[in-house]
């Protein structure tokens, strides 16, 4: 829960002092959760270590990260926050063998899920009452934040393409609580109405999963109308100027990658997918691995945003950052829902 409570609320939250470098909660929450495993191995209260399906496919990124860090050695050094972010980057990935252990029942994962939810919902709610707030008290409530290592000033502000010309979007201390908070208030309400129904969470949202893509990709070809989230410099054939672009650049079009992807493409194969009875969570799995493999190859096109850049080793950005997490949620879901071959959640009988 502690790591969740981080995630969702200060994700970018340092410890203001340094031990050869500066530690932040997230490390903090993620050194917690190994440390429970390892406990629980060494005390013998879990005999074995499982290997949750699709085990071999992240030990092999794993080592594919190592490899490219012991390849790129050879052209110098790494610096120190390049380590510091290749080894945030595995201890990630080895995330997933920690949760598939840590997690064993429907319970632990409903307590997840509802923290999930509540937390998420506090932080979209920082966004929220930030936003109505004058821009001058905005910025000195999220400056007081500076001592966390959070950036302070005039800077803190955010706005529509990085363009202070342009609408205010609410500023928050996680993610973005502009879709953030959005999706998590959509999961909350999913989970409400699944109460009211005595509908299992997990059949409710195996059976919205398959109409988010589309939904996702208006949204994408909305990006592209208003000229927004444009893709990398190209020399492709079909590479496009866009007028607001004030480099105006040939660049990919990579909005036009998304809706085709993450809309489309996923949209059939989920509805492919959930045409034949399936475990539950099954296809909420094959979701969040499905929009994650595909946003995390879209952001080789994308332009990273200006104030963020890279986020790790010169490559790495933060959206694909973002994508490894739902990428282990994805596979974590699918081994939950084949592990014990369940079939799909039944209504709840009246009491």
């Amino acid at each position: 829960l502690a790591l969740v409570a981080v995630i969702t609320l200060l994700p970018f939250a340092a410890l203001p002092f340094g031990i050869g470098f500066n530690p932040t909660l997230l490390d903090l929450a993620l050194g917690t959760v190994y440390l429970i495993f390892l406990m629980r191995l060494v005390l013998r209260d879990q005999a074995r270590v499982h290997l949750p399906p699709l085990s071999g496919g992240v030990l092999l990124f794993m080592g594919l990260m190592v490899a490219a860090l012991l390849a790129g050695s050879a052209n110098g050094m790494p610096g120190r926050n390049q380590i510091r972010g290749f080894a945030e980057l595995l201890l990630g990935a080895g995330l997933f063998f920690v949760v598939a252990n840590l997690i064993e029942d429907r319970q632990r994962l409903r307590r997840i899920f509802l923290a999930l939810v509540g937390f998420g919902f506090a932080a979209a709610c920082i966004g929220l009452a930030l936003y109505l707030l004058p821009d001058g008290l905005q910025v000195r409530l999220l400056s007081t934040l500076s001592v966390l290592d959070y950036p302070s000033g005039p800077g803190v502000l955010r706005f529509l393409n990085d363009d202070p010309g342009r609408l205010q979007r609410a500023t928050g201390t996680s993610i973005d609580p502009n879709s953030f908070g959005g999706m998590l208030g959509v999961m909350a309400a999913m989970y409400l109405f699944a109460r009211r129904r005595r509908i299992g969470i997990g059949a409710l949202l195996d059976f919205v999963a398959p109409l988010v893509p589309f939904g996702l990709g208006f949204g994408r070809l909305g990006n592209f109308i208003g000229q927004e989230l444009w893709g990398r410099p190209a020399d492709v054939a079909w590479a496009m100027v866009f007028p607001r672009d004030p480099l105006q650049l040939a660049r990919h079009p990579s909005q036009l990658y998304q809706f085709a992807l993450e809309g489309v493409l996923l949209g059939i194969i989920l509805i492919w997918f959930s045409s034949r009875p399936r475990p539950t969570w099954a296809v909420s799995g094959l979701f969040s691995l499905g929009y994650g493999l595909m946003r995390f190859a879209v952001e080789f096109f994308r332009e990273p945003d200006q104030h963020i850049g890279y986020e790790a080793m010169g490559w790495l950005t933060r959206g694909q950052l973002l994508s490894l997490p739902m990428m282990a949620l994805g596979i974590f879901l699918l081994y939950y829902a084949y592990r014990g071959g369940r079939g799909p959640d039944q209504p709840s009988r009246p009491r």
